[in-house]
């Protein structure tokens, strides 16, 4: 009996971590462990390596070898739950379609997972506060609520526990975040700390780059064609100051 729910609850693991990861051939992020960018970015299981240039991923995403990249954006959570910020290619490579409502139009719009709704018994209209950080512990943003634009149907997948809205909500979430802690910094008794790692991701428009360094957390990259396996994590490892983890 021991031996039969070991073989079942092994091969409901690997056909999940499967699922997690079908269409996805490299993650590329900070320098750091490859291990703990993989379990970041694919399983939303650790805490990112860092932040990547915006400037920087949008050029590799536009190489040759490159058929998709999916920026996210982490550093929030809404009860447990990650909020990423990202773009419509996560919706295509992970399949997902709406069981209800539509997709983010503008800013602290988000559209959520179907375990996420199910959990937290969310419909769409309903506004949502994130937290800083990757677990419920953090501080609540209580100034900048999200506004729930669509479910999701089940996938089957790690985007059933997500909560998904565009980079620029990060950007001025945490912009915001850091403008608050230096406020209460400079009204202090002189006393000044640095918060390392805070608000690394700033506002600005999502068109052409301006003069203020965007940043996002990582690039989950599709290849073009099987030549890129040997080719591509060389060059970004070798010639950007980015990572690539297999």
């Amino acid at each position: 009996g021991i031996l039969c729910v070991l073989l079942l609850a092994s091969r409901q693991i690997e056909k999940q971590l499967d699922e997690n990861s079908r269409g996805i051939d490299l993650v590329v992020g900070a320098k750091g462990s490859p291990i703990q960018l993989i379990l970041s970015s694919i399983y939303h299981m650790d805490n990112p390596t860092g932040n990547i240039s915006y400037a920087e991923a949008r050029r590799l995403a536009a190489h040759p070898l490159v058929k998709r990249a999916v920026p996210l954006s982490l550093g929030d959570n809404y009860r447990g739950h990650r909020i990423v910020g990202t773009d419509s290619t996560f919706l295509e490579l992970y399949g997902l379609e709406f069981a209800e409502g539509h997709g983010w139009d503008g800013d602290f719009e988000a559209a959520v997972g179907a375990d996420v709704a199910r959990e937290q018994r969310l419909r769409v209209g309903d506004q949502i506060y994130g937290s800083h950080g990757l677990s419920g512990a953090g501080d609540e943003h209580a100034d900048h609520p999200y506004t729930i634009t669509g479910i999701f149907k089940p996938v089957g997948n790690i985007a059933d526990r997500l909560v998904l809205t565009n980079l620029g909500s990060v950007w001025s979430m945490h912009e915001n975040h850091e403008e608050t802690h230096a406020g209460e910094e400079d009204h202090g008794e002189g006393h000044h700390e640095e918060h390392e790692g805070e608000g690394q991701l700033v506002k600005s428009p999502l068109g052409p780059i301006g003069s203020g360094e965007q940043e996002v957390t990582s690039l989950l990259i599709q290849y073009r064609n099987a030549s890129a396996i040997a080719l591509f994590p060389r060059m970004v490892n070798q010639n950007t100051r980015m990572q690539a983890a297999s």
